[in-house]
């Protein structure tokens, strides 16, 4: 029996069309191993190493643009005397993310 006003089903009817065919088998998802566990690890590792070179390519390149514009531009940003000290904690910190990525 339908409605008339628009065509579903009336509503004395249960509402099994609602809800989504349940699967007729589930399949068996076996834990993980050792094995799965190791390349899970090895391969957040390869992703930490990756993002600590980027962070340290990043960190060189902000090292020499203070440089470039404390020695060739001074009038255009101010670093308030502290263009030597922001230039050596970038570049050093841009040189130990790089080889620490290496290992």
């Amino acid at each position: 029996m339908r409605c008339a006003a628009c065509l579903c089903p009336s509503p004395s009817r249960s509402l099994s069309y609602l809800t989504p065919p349940t699967p007729p088998h589930t399949p068996h998802i076996p834990p993980p191993t050792p094995t799965h566990i190791i390349h899970t690890t090895h391969n957040h590792s390869q992703a930490n190493k990756s993002f600590k070179a980027l962070l340290g390519a990043i960190l060189f390149i902000a090292s020499d643009t203070v440089l470039a514009f404390s020695r060739f531009a001074p009038s255009v940003v101010d670093f308030h005397g502290r263009s030597h000290e922001i230039v050596m904690v970038t570049y050093y910190l841009a040189q130990y993310l790089i080889t620490s990525s290496l290992n």
